[in-house]
């Protein structure tokens, strides 16, 4: 298991990260290369694929299930980012979309309980928990992760 901090606290500039070489990368054209399989700016986070650039990712979001219990690749349910749907916002419809509660009273955003399994520009499988959205500070858009690779045969 992997536990990685993203800073994506800029509210201009994107961090990706890759999961096989696990480096973080600032990538000039991030739509235009298969050199990461995340990307982070504050609470937007993005996969390598759909409208977001051309790795061909998928994810699949796992409620109700324990990180350490995922040790299988979901037959089903597999998304990538898209352009906006059919809801009340005109932002795309990303596949990590939903990831957190926001507290109005408090201010303060909270993961929830989900694994996500992604399927990298590679082909590898992940399965990955986001953790918290502060650092020791308080200060908000540095997330921390855990992550794991998924045998897949």
């Amino acid at each position: 298991m992997t536990r990685t901090v993203v800073d994506a606290t800029s509210e201009e500039r994107w961090i990706h990260l890759d999961l096989e070489s696990r480096l973080q990368l600032e990538l000039a054209d991030p739509g235009g290369s298969d050199a990461w399989d995340l990307g982070f700016q504050r609470v937007a986070i993005a996969i390598d694929g759909g409208i977001s650039g051309p790795g061909g990712m998928e994810a699949v979001v796992l409620e109700g299930v324990a990180f350490d219990d995922v040790t299988e690749v979901p037959a089903d349910g597999w998304v990538t980012d898209a352009a906006d749907g059919d809801d009340e916002d005109e932002d795309p419809d990303l596949a990590f979309a939903g990831w957190y509660a926001y507290d109005f009273m408090t201010h303060v955003l909270t993961p929830h309980p989900l694994v996500y399994v992604v399927r990298t520009v590679e082909g590898n499988v992940f399965k990955l928990e986001i953790l918290d959205y502060y650092d020791d500070a308080g200060t908000g858009g540095v997330l921390t992760l855990r992550w794991a690779p998924i045998a897949t045969g």
